[in-house]
């Protein structure tokens, strides 16, 4: 999976792709495999995905774990987090249980994403 920001996002270290989409709508955002995404996809597919993490009640600086395969959903959900002012908290498949187990619980999560679907 590749990104590709803007000048600006790139010098201040920081996108909601608000300004991307306006500066750059036609322009790829993110490469996986054989997809390209353009700005203006990601703020809408990511917005979509703001009202589902919404729903299950993620608000600002709640801190969500991701545990996805590698896909273009995973994307979309870390920006979705983002653009919420949630804290982004990937896992990997690759981690022994008691390691996902310590960091689960040193973090605080409010809620863990398992490709694209919310754990209770």
């Amino acid at each position: 999976m590749g990104w590709i920001g803007c000048d600006w996002c790139i010098n201040n270290y920081h996108c909601d792709t608000g300004f991307c989409v306006q500066k750059y709508s036609n322009h790829e955002a993110v490469l996986f495999e054989d997809s390209q995404v353009t700005y203006s996809q990601l703020y809408s597919r990511g917005s979509r995905r703001v009202s589902a993490l919404e729903k299950w009640g993620v608000t600002k600086s709640d801190h969500v774990g991701t545990l996805f395969f590698n896909c273009m959903e995973a994307f979309e959900s870390f920006f979705a987090i983002w653009k919420i002012g949630a804290v982004l908290v990937p896992l990997s498949f690759q981690s022994p249980p008691s390691e996902l187990h310590y960091v689960i619980n040193q973090v605080d999560l409010s809620t863990i994403i398992l490709n694209g679907r919310k754990m209770t």
